[in-house]
């Protein structure tokens, strides 16, 4: 599914909000090198994007809570 999605972004490279839903997918597929590079494009986009900026942080937090788990494992 994110293949067509994709290919959507691709015939509407300066919509920082298909790019944001893109960065949402792969959320969704934990993914999240690729969440985070759609996200970055969105924000590339549109600086003033709410959506791609909490989309970032839901990834920091992520990220943050796994580093964590793995560090107190031990």
């Amino acid at each position: 599914m994110c293949s067509f999605i994709e290919r959507t972004f691709m015939a509407t490279s300066s919509d920082a909000h298909m790019a944001t839903e893109l960065g949402y997918l792969f959320i969704l597929q934990d993914q999240v090198k690729e969440a985070s590079l759609w996200y970055s494009k969105a924000m590339k986009l549109d600086e003033s994007s709410v959506a791609a900026l909490t989309g970032l942080g839901r990834l920091g937090r992520e990220r943050g809570g796994r580093l964590a788990g793995g560090s107190q494992a031990g």
